[in-house]
């Protein structure tokens, strides 16, 4: 399908128990990192750790795409400052 205008697209990695790196282009932001995040949550009963080496991590946008506040309970956020 043709479109007139370019929309930046993301692979999602598959996560699995240890540490993931995700890495996000500029032009998508980390909102579909968090959707998978989320995802991840909502998929089993273990937690989730996202640490945030650039300071991006926009928490408010994270509780906007949760379904409920109740799910960001097993979501740890940690800053790390340069």
């Amino acid at each position: 399908m043709y479109t007139r205008f370019r929309r930046p697209t993301a692979d999602f990695p598959e996560l699995t128990p240890g540490v993931t790196l995700v890495g996000v282009d500029d032009d998508l932001g980390v909102t579909p990192v968090q959707v998978l995040l989320l995802d991840h949550v909502l998929d089993g009963d273990a937690p989730a750790f996202w640490v945030d080496g650039a300071n991006r991590a926009n928490t408010t946008r994270l509780r906007e795409l949760a379904p409920s506040d109740h799910v960001l309970d097993r979501v740890e956020v940690a800053r790390v400052l340069p």
